[in-house]
């Protein structure tokens, strides 16, 4: 995984590689994360080192919502490392057991200790969004305008801290 995790590169060079409409609604998504003061805080007493490796493409929505997210998160923590990387670059035999469905999907985050071993993984969207898609709950759309962000915020930092 290490391997992986240095082949990637960091959400800045993430988004001087994607389209300028796509650039434009990350930073759109990135206006409306809002971490109160306990979020912080709690991010910042995290004292052990974390990498984390993304898997994800600049097109996505659910990639510009949580890749978004997840980067104002590690900002607020030096110890905690994002590296990013294609589906493409992603499609290898250690990753397959990240699979849902058969296939990869985006974003995928792992989340590994400072010996890069993997001590959890979160995949595409928060469990109520899931199940919003596959009752095709119309409260879906309210997470493609970024109105579920706390769902979101929610499972990362359950994972962080």
């Amino acid at each position: 995984m290490k391997e992986l995790f240095l082949k990637g590169i960091n959400f800045q060079e993430f988004l001087h590689n994607v389209s300028i409409m796509d650039t434009g609604d990350f930073h759109a998504v990135e206006e409306l994360i809002k971490l109160p003061q306990e979020d912080i805080d709690s991010i910042q007493s995290i004292k052990n080192p974390c990498y984390i490796l993304a898997i994800a493409e600049g097109w996505c929505i659910d990639c510009k919502i949580n890749l978004t997210l997840l980067n104002r998160i590690v900002n607020y923590n030096d110890g905690i490392k994002l590296s990013i990387i294609s589906l493409e670059e992603g499609k290898v035999s250690q990753l397959q057991k990240y699979q849902e469905d058969e296939r990869l999907k985006i974003p995928t985050f792992i989340f590994m200790d400072e010996n890069f071993n993997v001590f959890d993984y979160w995949i595409e969207a928060p469990l109520k969004v899931k199940q919003f898609r596959l009752n095709k709950d119309e409260r879906h759309e309210d997470y493609l305008r970024g109105k579920m962000l706390q769902e979101s915020k929610i499972e990362l930092l359950n994972i962080l801290v």
